[in-house]
């Protein structure tokens, strides 16, 4: 939670990720995870560990508060959300809290970037790019997932969110999402090349010998 007060969010996670290996039925750990995630805006992961939370326990107002903010970011129809605002509205008794979320789906309503949209103009490449100048690698991850669902035969989104977990040193989630485009990458020489230069890397980042040399002989036959 002091992680979490300096807003330093990832290390705050990794806290409460070991909190659950402890206590794996507690629902506030879940909570505050999503929250976590929430706030570093990624929100398909928020999504995840609220969910989990909520199969704990099911009345907790703050956590649909969250569940009606997440609807929000992600760009549901609106009047789907100002029914479960309505609803919400009936359990919570404050017309601060009902003001707010109301404001918050007017204004993402009127200024939000879709992904969507970065992918019908086929600027994703750009904006993902943006994200990682920023720094922004659990947004940019949350953002090429969702990617994926509209373009799963892309290999460059597997890469970006396989050099995304590299720099968070996540590298088995890295590894992963490498393993899932690979098929895809080899259609290309060049794409093929830079996944397997994102293998090597990985592999002797994590310290595995092995497999560094396994992916460098790859490499070195294209």
């Amino acid at each position: 939670m002091n992680e979490r007060i300096k807003n330093n969010y990832e290390k705050s996670n990794d806290f409460f990720a070991q909190c659950l290996t402890i206590e794996p039925d507690n629902d506030v750990i879940f909570f505050k995870m999503a929250q976590n995630y929430y706030e570093m805006k990624a929100y398909v992961r928020s999504a995840d560990y609220l969910r989990e939370a909520q199969k704990i326990n099911q009345k907790n107002k703050w956590y649909q508060k969250l569940y009606i903010e997440l609807q929000i970011v992600q760009n549901v129809d609106s009047k789907i959300i100002l029914k479960l605002i309505k609803d919400y509205e009936t359990k919570i008794h404050n017309k601060y809290i009902i003001a707010d979320l109301k404001q918050e789906l007017f204004r993402r309503k009127q200024d939000r970037v879709k992904e969507t949209d970065i992918n019908k103009n086929n600027n994703y490449n750009t904006y993902l790019d943006q994200l990682w100048q920023q720094k922004a690698y659990s947004k940019l991850i949350d953002t090429a997932v969702q990617l994926l669902n509209q373009q799963p035969d892309d290999p460059n989104i597997y890469l970006w969110i396989a050099k995304a977990y590299t720099t968070l040193k996540k590298y088995p989630q890295a590894i992963e999402y490498l393993n899932m485009g690979i098929d895809f990458a080899e259609v290309n020489k060049i794409i093929h090349r830079n996944f397997l230069k994102q293998y090597i890397f990985i592999y002797n980042s994590w310290g595995k010998p092995q497999k560094t040399k396994y992916y460098s002989q790859k490499l070195n036959k294209i």
